[in-house]
């Protein structure tokens, strides 16, 4: 066993918990949340352009390996396009709907350059779920036209490479065929490093092999064990999946603390949207359904498909759940106690302060208006002090 991998792998999952600690604690208002997902959307468009760039350059079959890898640069994407759908229907800023519109369009061209298969699947599910969700806002359905109108611009801009993109469409059925059951060839590779997962868990199923210490386990001794490889791996390998990566190296502690975490994530998200703050303004539904909805492809499909525990992006998007579901919860119990304030005024008492919505910080006072980040109301209330009407 390879202790030294193994304080490595704490070291860096310690870092990443550490670092979804300090997005949670930054992120205080709405403003910081839509200054996010403006981040992470216009990064995007910057990492698909490169991939399509890459892909244009010719010399290899598949593109992405600069950005994230291949595999790495198409699950970021998919993940991502759910705030980019939000931008269009949240934002007033031309230059803002116009990134969103873009990546819809440059991120699904660039997922079809990688050719990755499972993204590929991926793709028009979450394409779809979001334009629905975009059309049931009724905010920002001229820019949905655009983005898919972009969409094809970069569908057709990969024209050199529809025979291989045609071929590796064709390969998904037997691909995941061979992944759950051998053939006459055996396990395709990562139904192997699967298979290799789920022997490993079942001999050490308290706790595992040793968190990080999958590739000594599978070069050393599974590889040679566990039926159904094709292959003799002369390096040390990764399990292809969090869900079975963790199984494997953490045994069922680090399971059930592994979907503690997932479980308590989402259903953060879940509450949020349930918020009357939230689920009362169209924006703001928006808003968490694609938080939550991006946090489900990490921890659902993605999970079982890449190491999500190891991704910056996800730690970074349970922080930014956590985050709306406070930020949320913080409003509406100031909403409340306006509405408090308001029954108060009503009964003939003076109050010593009035306020008046919302602004940057949270409850402004009436004396200065209303400061609205988005340029639109947010749900609010307005409470006027005893001598004005």
């Amino acid at each position: 066993e390879d202790t030294r991998v193994v304080r490595a792998g704490f070291i860096q999952l310690v870092q990443l918990v550490v670092l979804c600690a300090i997005a949670m604690d930054v992120i205080e208002d709405w403003d910081q949340i839509q200054g996010l997902c403006r981040v992470l959307v216009g990064a995007g468009v910057v990492g698909a352009a490169l991939t399509l760039w890459e892909s244009s350059q010719g010399g290899m079959s598949r593109a992405g390996e600069t950005v994230a890898g291949i595999n790495g640069t198409a699950e970021l994407l998919v993940t991502v396009m759910p705030l980019a759908f939000y931008l269009i229907v949240s934002e007033r800023q031309l230059v803002w709907r116009l990134v969103g519109a873009a990546y819809i369009g440059v991120g699904s061209g660039a997922v079809l350059a990688t050719l990755s298969r499972f993204s590929i699947m991926l793709l028009p599910v979450v394409a779809g779920v979001m334009a629905f969700q975009t059309l049931r806002a009724g905010r920002g359905r001229g820019w949905l036209l655009a983005g898919f109108a972009a969409v094809t611009f970069a569908v057709f801009s990969q024209e050199a490479s529809f025979e291989r993109l045609e071929r590796r469409i064709q390969s998904i059925l037997p691909y995941l065929t061979t992944t759950v059951s051998a053939d006459e060839e055996g396990l395709s590779a990562r139904g192997f490093h699967l298979a290799v997962g789920v022997q490993m868990y079942q001999d050490n199923a308290l706790l595992g092999v040793g968190y990080n210490n999958f590739g000594y386990h599978f070069l050393y001794r599974y590889q040679y064990e566990v039926v159904g490889g094709n292959n003799h791996w002369q390096s040390r390998r990764n399990p292809h999946s969090s869900h079975i990566g963790i199984m494997a190296e953490l045994g069922t502690v680090g399971t059930l603390i592994w979907f503690g975490l997932l479980a308590a994530a989402l259903s953060a998200i879940w509450k949020a949207g349930r918020i009357p703050v939230v689920y009362n303004d169209r924006v703001l539904t928006t808003l968490s359904f694609a938080v939550l909805f991006s946090v489900v492809l990490q921890a659902g499909p993605y999970g079982f498909y890449a190491p999500s525990q190891k991704s910056k992006l996800f730690w970074l998007l349970v922080a930014l759940g956590v985050a709306l579901w406070r930020i949320a919860r913080e409003t509406q119990e100031d909403m409340d106690w306006t509405e408090t304030e308001t029954e108060w005024v009503e009964d003939g008492h003076e109050p010593e302060f009035a306020y008046e919505g919302y602004g940057d910080s949270g409850l402004v006072s009436a004396s200065t208006g209303v400061d609205d980040p988005w340029n639109r109301s947010l749900p609010g209330i307005r409470v006027q002090s005893a001598d004005t009407e």
